[in-house]
């Protein structure tokens, strides 16, 4: 048998290839013998031992006198009151009539809409409640954390609108932040209006479906992308089989106070066979003879709208939000939605609370709560618009029959800073209002304040609103020009 080849050096010979090898390639050769040395050289030292020059008690002075800096630094605008660096702090219970710093104020920054969050009917519910199950639910809705008086709240809510089902949600974010991307995945389509609120514009972006914006309440502009995205569908860019299609809209717009034109909308959806979501948060409640939203507004069948959403945080007076629709709709969610799923669920005495609340609002007290709050709406929108006449640069946006309007001033980081210092001023005079840079991370289009009226305002309150407003805006202004 042959034995296996074998190469066979002795020590010249290596030294001899080394020698052949560096004049064949000197470079090379060098940079392999530098690289060998270098690792060497790490290999062989040895850690050097660092004593700490400090004793523990100069660490702790350090410690202590260590200030970190501010995640995002604070503009002027924010510490002068009413932006994002300063926080007004109530004291006592919130409605109209609030306490600042001990002096009474009005408030119209508050979404209580009905003023029920101190109806005595619902606080003695949910005293009794807390009495009865205790503050928390301690646990998410699919692991022993669904109580009685939150099964009671969805078929409340499911009878109040008409659907088969709902579903509530902790949060009112994150209802909207769930909803969305329950039902939409990569590769749908979602169109949504450009003016959205927060939630909606994350629940889009958090669904990874392709997202078509159209021009705030413009119908024209909405049916062209609708048409646009139809024409994807006939070319084969998207699979009608597979790729769902929604249009997104609020109500109530919390960024503009505009009515949505519902009817028009739903019919482009029927044309173009789309699927339709409505944001109810600002208009249940408010809109409709009976406070069932804007569907009821304009007297379109509930099973015209796929998937519902609302806050109940607005004229429901408690915590949380939530969805209703169909069957399929509602349990889709118990299994998909991820605010449902890994949240704690809502403390039961809210839930008696928001039972309660509508138990109001489907009364005839609640239909007289909507009227005072009509009424009171018209009558923020006489006051503000004949002072907002007299200022070219302010304007006011939202419908006459919204208690949501936006006083609008030039967008830009001047505007913003006119808005906190008309808040400051404002409140030194007993009248609370918000900027709209006190929200961070919103799509904006507009600096200036929110304005929101509830039915027990009064018609001095609206009055005073208007003169101080009239006078914080000509000395605001005055001083800009």
């Amino acid at each position: 048998m042959s034995k296996p080849f074998v190469f066979e050096y002795s020590g010249v010979d290596v030294i001899d290839l080394t020698i052949a090898a560096f004049l064949e390639n000197p470079i090379h050769i060098t940079l392999e013998l530098l690289c060998i040395s270098i690792i060497g050289y790490l290999l062989s030292r040895k850690p050097e031992k660092k004593e700490n020059p400090l004793t523990e008690q100069e660490i702790d002075q350090i410690v202590d006198a260590w200030q970190p800096e501010p995640l995002e630094g604070l503009s002027k605008q924010d510490k002068g009151g009413g932006g994002r660096g300063s926080v007004v702090v109530i004291e006592g219970p919130v409605g109209h009539q609030v306490t600042v710093k001990g002096a009474s104020t009005v408030n119209f920054t508050t979404s209580d809409f009905l003023s029920l969050n101190n109806d005595k009917r619902i606080t003695d519910k949910a005293l009794k409640c807390i009495d009865d199950y205790g503050c928390g639910s301690c646990g998410p809705r699919g692991f022993y954390g669904t109580i009685d008086v939150h099964v009671e709240l969805e078929e409340r809510i499911a009878k109040f609108m008409g659907t088969n089902k709902a579903i509530i949600y902790s949060a009112d974010i994150a209802t909207a932040t769930s909803v969305l991307p329950t039902f939409a995945k990569a590769a749908d389509v979602i169109v949504v209006d450009d003016s959205a609120s927060f939630p909606l514009q994350e629940g889009a972006k958090m669904s990874r479906a392709r997202i078509v914006t159209y021009k705030h309440g413009d119908l024209k502009d909405l049916e062209l992308k609708l048409q646009m995205i139809k024409q994807d569908f006939v070319n084969g860019k998207h699979n009608p089989t597979k790729h769902r299609r929604f249009i997104v809209v609020e109500g109530i717009s919390y960024n503009t106070g505009h009515i949505a034109p519902l009817d028009k909308i739903v019919s482009l959806k029927k044309k173009y066979g789309f699927r339709l979501i409505v944001d109810e948060s600002q208009s249940i409640g408010v809109l409709g003879h009976s406070g069932r939203g804007c569907s009821q507004h304009f007297n379109i069948p509930i099973n015209d709208i796929e998937i519902i959403t609302a806050s109940m945080s607005t004229a429901m007076s408690t915590m949380g939000g939530f969805c209703t629709g169909t069957d399929q709709c509602v349990d889709h969610q118990r299994l998909s939605g991820s605010g449902y799923v890994f949240s704690a669920s809502s403390p039961p005495y809210l839930s008696v609370a928001g039972t309660a609340a509508l138990d109001i609002i489907d009364s005839d007290d609640g239909i007289h709560r909507q009227k005072c709050l009509a009424n009171n709406a018209k009558k923020l929108d006489s006051v503000v618009s004949a002072v907002v006449s007299k200022q070219p640069y302010a304007k006011l946006l939202g419908d006459s029959t919204s208690p949501l309007r936006i006083l609008s001033l030039p967008h830009s980081s001047e505007g913003d800073r006119l808005a906190a210092k008309l808040c400051a001023g404002m409140l030194e005079k007993g009248v609370l209002v918000a900027s709209l840079a006190s929200a961070p991370g919103e799509r904006r289009g507009a600096s200036g304040l929110r304005l929101m009226v509830t039915a027990d305002h009064s018609d001095d309150d609206i009055n005073k609103l208007g003169a101080v407003l009239s006078e914080e805006l000509e000395g605001v202004l005055a001083k800009q020009s």
